[in-house]
């Protein structure tokens, strides 16, 4: 009776391996291509007066958001001092989401910047300045979207900041897609 009770103890602590294995194996195969796979995009404006962005960004994003970093490039040779570039998405200008079924969709948060209220910043001829900026979908069903953003950037006309600075409004649009799934798809 006991090598019987042993074999069949035997019998079930392999098939239990056996399915822990292939749970182990079935969890990396799809983690592989939900968690590793969600690479990084990056999506550059066109240049107009001499200043470009570029924003890069996660191809999934889950739940409420993502951080993406924006940056701001110098094309001409000399300085340019830009007045909160990463202060980037008011309520004016908040970036549209088109759906998979092209209806346009509203989040219900509004976009934010994670450095408001900074000095301006002067770009170095030919270089580039970054920041980190929210990539916010809170409130969006989870779909596939078309994402334009209008970026304003305000460049200081002049050398010095005085209580008489003129600004320069550029308008720069940045197109991309994003994927939106559930907050407790990605954990």
């Amino acid at each position: 009776m006991k090598s019987a009770n042993w074999l069949g103890h035997l019998l079930k602590v392999l098939g239990l391996s056996v399915l822990t294995l292939v749970a182990y194996v079935a969890f990396f195969l799809y983690a592989a291509g939900t968690f590793w796979g969600n690479s990084q995009v990056t999506v550059t404006s066109e240049q107009r007066d001499g200043l470009s962005v570029s924003l890069t960004h996660p191809t999934v994003v889950k739940g409420r958001g993502n951080a993406m970093t924006m940056t701001v490039f110098n094309h001409t040779s000399e300085p340019v001092t830009v007045a909160e570039p990463f202060n980037c998405f008011l309520v004016e200008n908040q970036p549209s989401f088109v759906d998979s079924r092209g209806q346009v969709q509203r989040t219900a948060g509004d976009m934010a910047c994670t450095m408001i209220a900074l000095a301006p910043i002067t770009i170095p001829a030919g270089g580039s300045e970054s920041g980190e900026v929210w990539l916010s979908t809170e409130g969006l069903p989870a779909d596939s979207y078309k994402v334009t953003y209008n970026i304003l950037l305000r460049r200081i006309v002049g050398k010095e900041l005085t209580d008489n600075t003129s600004y320069q409004q550029i308008a720069l649009n940045v197109m991309t897609q994003v994927r939106v799934v559930p907050w407790w798809w990605l954990f």
